[in-house]
């Protein structure tokens, strides 16, 4: 009774530190990588500094100079890129190309950045890691 009291108090204490882990606010690489470059909302002239702004995208408190958005219905199509990658860490190039949004600092300094637009339809590479998950933005290809 008492090793089965033990045993429980145990394991208490191990999923409410679980619980605590979950919830400390700190982003993985995956969810910065969707935070950062994905969007599903179309992107129009004169959004950028606005996109940018509301992911809090920003270099040490500074304009970014440029910041590259992947526009897709869904992140899902992005993570599809890192199928298979479990248990490494590669980069892999997408099998289809995704229209890329690529913001260009026009003017202005921190925290007033104005941004011009950019749009191409391009295959990307993207780093996976051990999870198979997308973790940065590496490039896009021209070909």
């Amino acid at each position: 009774l008492q090793i089965n009291m033990k045993i429980s108090i145990f394991a208490g204490v191990l999923l409410i530190s679980a619980a605590l882990i979950s919830v400390d606010g700190e982003e993985t690489p995956a969810e910065k990588f969707e935070r950062e470059h994905i969007i599903t909302q179309i992107m129009t002239v004169g959004q950028c500094t606005k996109f940018i702004n509301e992911k809090h995208v920003e270099v040490n408190r500074a304009c970014k100079p440029e910041h590259t958005f992947i526009h897709t219905t869904t992140s899902a199509a992005v993570n599809a890129i890192c199928d298979g990658t479990v248990g490494q860490s590669v980069a892999k190039v997408s099998t289809v190309p995704f229209n890329i949004v690529v913001c260009k600092l026009k003017s202005g300094q921190h925290p007033n950045c104005v941004y011009e637009i950019e749009d191409y339809n391009r295959y990307i590479v993207v780093p996976c890691d051990v999870k198979g998950d997308p973790v940065l933005f590496d490039r896009f290809l021209s070909y």
